[in-house]
């Protein structure tokens, strides 16, 4: 069976392994020119292609993040910068050859049922050799696809935008704190991108504002005894978890977050319990909330000519520049929505990998 694999980030990289080690024949196109995916940071942005910013550091541990058969060097650090997680992927497809399955540069344009789909179950795929500059279609007998989901940014519609004389980006665009020198800078979301993104932006900005819906939870990286918190979430933790009451299991985690950095008593306040939605990880989003370098507010409610309204607050707050960590739409341009249902951005997938039928 010959097996085509849309990717070479960290889903494609195993994925090829994982076809190698069933015998069966693979081809991997991968649209730049390394393999890493979302985590190779790129000064550009590329149409289809998720990069995370410069500073980027990996949220979970290496011990955590590792592929179960290949361990991180022990000279990486714990939380590895995206350099390092880049370099991470290319020992592994070193260790376990895969580069020679691997063509760069190739853009997978469409995938159909071929023609004798319903005897065979072969896909058609349409790819671009950028190499070469030509197109080509070649038949295989299963798709995988192993492009993630960061892509394409989910930007919001807020009233009045359109006259703000200042500058609204999303942060698949933010790259470095370069160009917010001195800015009044609004960061729109509360996940990983948006916290980090404020507390980077305080070395450089004249104040920063962190807008959210609802509050959220932050949970710190490390514990009080100097152990990654994910740790926590292991196999054997999950297991030891899985016999807790929910409301038990919420008020043991809620307790760890407020360890360190009391919510409740913020206005980052969560309106919902630590399990209703993934908490952000971040060291030290509390020390600068409790500083003032970031003002709490809830979501915009309308934007002025030289500012935004928050909700709750009659008076324009001036800023410069809104950044919008919202998070991204499910996108597969090469897919038509018959093969893959997307609906209200979410994917109808058994084990969220294969379709239902």
């Amino acid at each position: 069976m010959l097996i085509c694999v849309i990717g070479a980030g960290a889903a494609g990289l195993t994925a090829i392994k994982q076809c190698l080690d069933q015998q069966l024949d693979v081809v991997c196109f991968e649209k730049t020119n390394e393999i890493g995916g979302l985590w190779r940071f790129r000064e550009e942005n590329i149409d289809g292609v998720g990069s995370v910013a410069k500073n980027t550091i990996m949220k979970s541990s290496k011990d955590v993040l590792a592929y179960s058969n290949f361990v991180p060097p022990d000279s990486f650090p714990i939380f590895m910068p995206n350099k390092y997680v880049c370099n991470y992927f290319e020992l592994y497809a070193n260790e376990f050859n895969l580069l020679p399955f691997i063509h760069l540069n190739h853009s997978v344009l469409n995938v159909t049922p071929n023609d004798d789909y319903d005897d065979t179950g072969k896909w058609k795929v349409t790819v671009f050799n950028h190499n070469e500059n030509k197109q080509f279609e070649q038949i295989f007998d299963g798709v995988m696809v192993c492009v993630g989901h960061h892509s394409k940014p989910h930007i919001p519609i807020f009233p009045g935008q359109e006259k703000f004389k200042g500058k609204i980006m999303h942060f698949q665009s933010y790259k470095t704190s370069h160009g917010f020198e001195g800015k009044i800078a609004v960061v729109v979301g509360i996940d990983n991108s948006g916290t980090d993104a404020a507390v980077e932006l305080i070395s450089v900005c004249k104040q920063v504002y962190l807008a959210t819906r609802s509050g959220g939870w932050i949970f710190p990286l490390l514990r009080r005894n100097g152990m990654p918190i994910d740790i926590l979430f292991s196999r054997a933790g999950k297991f030891f978890f899985s016999f807790l009451p929910k409301r038990c299991l919420e008020y043991m985690l809620e307790n760890m977050a407020n360890a360190i950095f009391n919510q409740k008593y913020s206005a980052l306040r969560p309106k919902h319990s630590i399990l209703a939605q993934s908490p952000s990880t971040c060291n030290y989003l509390g020390i600068c909330v409790t500083n003032g370098r970031v003002l709490v507010r809830k979501n915009i409610k309308c934007f002025t000519d030289n500012g935004v309204i928050f909700e709750g607050m009659q008076n324009e707050t001036k800023c410069d520049i809104v950044l919008l960590a919202t998070g991204y739409d499910f996108y597969f341009p090469f897919l038509d929505n018959s093969i893959i249902p997307m609906q209200d951005n979410k994917v109808r997938l058994f084990k969220n990998m294969f379709q239902p039928n």
